[in-house]
Parts: C-alpha cells; structure tokens; sequence
C-alpha cells in the first residue's frame, strides 16, 4: 500500500458517516557492506554501516549479537560473518552482511648454508604450491648455488606474501703443498716433508691411500712425517679452518743408484671436502 490520506464512507444518505486515515510508509534503512579478504599481516578493517538519521544499531557474529557493538562503524577482533541491522522509528530495520576472511602468511624457515668451492647450497622455500621469487632470479621452491652471498626469496600463497633471507658462504679448499722424501734421522729412516700452507690450521697424512688418517709426527716440524718403511701410496692433506681440505697423493718408486737409495716422486693434487 501507498502512503497517503485515506477515507472512508459508511451508510447512505443522513446516516452516511465518514472515517479518515493518513498512512505514513517509512523506508527501511539500505546497508551495504562488502567482503573482505585479508593477510594476517594486514589490519583489520573497520565494517561501516553509514549515517542513518535517528537509527540504532546492533552489530552481529555469525547471527549473535555483539555486546557493545552498537556504533555505526564496528572493527572485528577475527574473522567471520558479521551483519548490522539497522533500525529506525517506527521499527524498520535493513540488514548488512559480510564475510571477513584473514589468510594465514607463508611461514619460511630458509637456512644459510655452508659449502665447498666445489659443492652446492640448496636452498628450500619451504612451502609447496606457492609462487616463488628469489633474488637471484629463481622462480622454484629450491635453487642452487655455488655463489657466495645473502639471497631472498618472497613466496606469495592466497594472496599473501612472506620473505625471507639466506646466507651462503663458500670455504675454499687449501692451497696444495709440495711434497718431497728425504733421507732421515734417528729414529726414522725417511722423513716426507711439504711446504707449509697459509691457511691451514693442521696437517693429516694417510700410509694407506687414504684409507685412515693420523696426525703427522713432526720430526722436523709441522710439515713433516717420518717412517721407517717407503709408502707407495703416502698422503698429506692440509686441514683448513673451514669445511674443506686438500689432499696431496705422493706415489713412490725406489730407483737403485750406486751407494745410495734415490726416490721418483710423482705427486697427484686431488681435492677432499670432507672433514
């Protein structure tokens, strides 16, 4: 029905009586509100249900009242579905809706890595099923490097995005010592020595290819190893103070010569990461 005046006539004539009305309509309050997809990172928004003249307000969760939340502007506290109804004399009410969803950041836990000269990080993002960004230009959950340096990757997953950064450092392996036989002294009969390595903080050598390592003897001092016995297959390696080592393989040939015992040397350089 229309607003209006309204009248009525009962009966005819004289005994005709009449009736008035006036039919005021009030309009229901229009409330927009509209959904909402957030980071957990981001701030929650502040729901507005705007001015309405002489109206109140209740803000609702889920179709619960909220206590307190009779403003026009209420802020969730998490996500949900929230509505307002909004009411105004003689006890018209429009309803807003909406639903807050929060998405929960990428978690990334990427760990620097320490590798060899001749080995390779690997470096995981961690979560699987995102878009991945690193600053070396990868696009993967993994790259790999060789490369010194810090690297960091973005992962973005629902719309949000998390970084995070690694640091890759790169030992280098000492630099190879000479080795030579020469005849010994009390109580060993030949005595290996090596030139002495920069950055090497100790030496090992192996009289079985390699198989077992020792601590060097230093008859002569640091760089040296004595034994009684020939060793074809003699190693020394140079301990660095990082991962990696170098190993010398020195193969040894007795060549007989008048009045005395000569050594051929023939060294081998080969490199050995592990500790």
């Amino acid at each position: 029905m229309q607003a209006g005046t309204y009248s009525v006539t009962v009966g005819t004539g004289t005994c005709a009586g009449n009736g008035n009305m006036v039919l005021t309509v009030n309009t229901a309050p229009v409330v927009t509100l509209t959904n909402a997809t957030i980071c957990d990172y981001d701030a929650i928004p502040t729901l507005d249900a705007g001015i309405v003249n002489n109206a109140t307000y209740q803000w609702l969760n889920g179709g619960t009242a909220i206590g307190g939340a009779t403003n026009s502007t209420y802020t969730p506290t998490a996500a949900g579905s929230y509505s307002v109804d909004v009411t105004v004399p003689p006890g018209c009410t429009g309803t807003g809706n909406m639903t807050l969803t929060i998405n929960a950041a990428p978690v990334l836990s990427v760990l620097d890595q320490d590798i060899c000269s001749d080995g390779q990080a690997i470096l995981d993002a961690g979560v699987s099923g995102a878009t991945y960004t690193w600053s070396n230009g990868g696009n993967a959950q993994t790259i790999s490097t060789n490369t010194a340096g810090t690297y960091t990757v973005a992962v973005s997953l629902n719309n949000c995005t998390s970084t995070d950064t690694a640091v890759v450092t790169v030992y280098y392996y000492p630099d190879a010592p000479i080795v030579a036989c020469n005849p010994g002294t009390s109580p060993y009969k030949f005595v290996y020595v090596w030139t002495a390595v920069s950055n090497a903080a100790s030496y090992e050598v192996s009289e079985d290819g390699g198989v077992t390592w020792i601590p060097a003897n230093t008859p002569t001092g640091p760089e040296s190893h004595g034994v009684n016995v020939t060793i074809p297959d003699f190693t020394v390696r140079a301990i660095g103070n990082g991962l990696c080592k170098i190993e010398l393989l020195l193969s040894l040939q007795l060549v007989k010569l008048p009045f005395q015992t000569s050594l051929l040397l023939m060294v081998i350089a080969k490199t050995n990461s592990s500790n």
